[in-house]
């Protein structure tokens, strides 16, 4: 009987990846097609159905034709209620999902000029775990500095940490907001480029540096960090 059960699971579970794939395969299609209303009806019907989180890359294909529609907040919308579900996989198996989810979304959006819809994914992202935020203030007497880590990220999630760094930490054309008598430094880490595709050619560092000049108003400079190559500091 035990061994009856035990078949009976693994055809369950083989059966079950057969309708993943399928659902993938079918979720790509609609993207192709830019068949936007039907990709969110795919994914709805699917949650209705199984309780389960949908494949991922039926999630990110359906976030991607969202997105290239100008559709932002549906594609949030799509995220919050897959990431939202509980994991049917063992412990380990699925740990990147939400990782995985978010960091297409926010890459996706921020290709088609999404910013502020990249951003809230951020957020979201932030607040499940899924994203790290290493924004660190410290205080020296009468001075201050704060330091934003952005190590691990690609260039579309560092551009929405960056921009929520600003916002949190209320950075102004006139500066720093900061108590009277004191001052207040923002560090950003970049890295170097050790692990980019190519060797020591960073690329965090001059698509950080173009940001602050082209979204801002005055734009933001930055300077160089003495003794550190792979970090900037907004002036």
């Amino acid at each position: 009987s035990h061994d009856k059960s035990k078949g009976t699971a693994l055809k369950l579970r083989r059966d079950y990846g057969c309708l993943e794939s399928a659902m993938t395969t079918a979720m790509r299609c609609l993207a192709t097609c830019s068949q936007y209303a039907w990709v969110i009806r795919a994914i709805d019907d699917w949650i209705d159905w199984s309780g389960r989180r949908p494949p991922k890359q039926a999630v990110l294909s359906a976030v991607r034709v969202l997105s290239s529609r100008g559709r932002g907040e549906e594609g949030n919308g799509v995220v919050s209620r897959c990431t939202n579900l509980p994991s049917s996989k063992t412990k380990g198996d699925d740990e990147l999902y939400e990782t995985h989810i978010f960091v297409g979304a926010i890459t996706a959006m921020y290709k088609n000029g999404l910013y502020d819809e990249a951003d809230d994914a951020f957020v979201a992202a932030v607040s499940q775990g899924a994203l790290p935020f290493d924004l660190v203030r410290v205080s020296n007497g009468a001075e201050e500095e704060i330091t934003l880590d952005l190590h691990g990220m690609n260039v579309a999630v560092a551009h929405s940490a960056v921009r929520i760094a600003l916002q949190r930490t209320a950075v102004s054309a006139n500066g720093w907001n900061a108590t009277e008598g004191s001052s207040v430094d923002l560090m950003i880490v970049t890295g170097r480029g050790l692990n980019s595709a190519l060797k020591m050619r960073p690329v965090l560092r001059p698509a950080v540096q173009r940001m602050l000049i082209e979204e801002f108003y005055p734009p933001l400079g930055t300077s160089s960090v003495p003794c550190n190559m792979g970090a900037l500091r907004v002036n």
